[in-house]
């Protein structure tokens, strides 16, 4: 019998049953995501361009609140006027083992970044993916700059892939 699967298996039961306990015990019968008041009021949009860009969320299940702030390192890396990468949704970030990260982005706009922070018109695509290794970072796509297709195609015309995350296991 093959004991590290069944640790694992046991590892993740609890891990999920946790999980679950944390959510039941956050429902408000009243509150759910269907009805739109499940998400915080977050007030009036702030205004972005100045400096102060923290949010502060303090209502919902969990005990402290919750403060969000631009992070100027990632705007400077992902701002770049040469082609690549220059716009995407869906973001998610895995570390990798050897101390790069891969970015994984769902519908993504290719091309230039103009010093006017405005980029050429090259279309949508579904999916890419972006090494970072330290400051340089790597598009990662089908077909060539100027044809330019998702990363990831399923086989079927007419449908796409989004990432949903991502991990990485040992070295892969």
């Amino acid at each position: 019998m093959n004991f590290s699967s069944l640790r694992a298996g046991v590892v993740f039961l609890f891990f999920a049953s946790a999980i679950l306990m944390a959510l039941e015990s956050c429902k408000n019968e009243e509150e759910d995501f269907t009805s739109g008041s499940f998400y915080p009021d977050l007030g009036e949009p702030s205004d972005t361009t100045g400096n102060d860009t923290t949010v502060i969320v303090e209502t919902g299940c969990w005990e402290e609140p919750i403060s969000i702030e631009r992070a100027e390192s990632f705007n400077a890396l992902f701002t770049r006027f040469g082609g690549g990468w220059t716009g995407g949704d869906a973001t998610y970030s895995i570390p990798l083992p050897d101390g790069r990260n891969l970015w994984l982005f769902g519908d993504t706009f290719l091309g230039t970044v103009k010093a006017d922070r405005s980029r050429t018109g090259t279309g949508l695509i579904n999916n890419t993916f972006v090494v970072q290794d330290g400051e340089q970072l790597t598009t990662l796509y089908t077909g060539s700059a100027g044809n330019a297709s998702a990363f990831v195609q399923p086989e079927e015309e007419g449908w796409w892939y989004w990432p949903g995350h991502g991990v990485a296991r040992n070295d892969t």
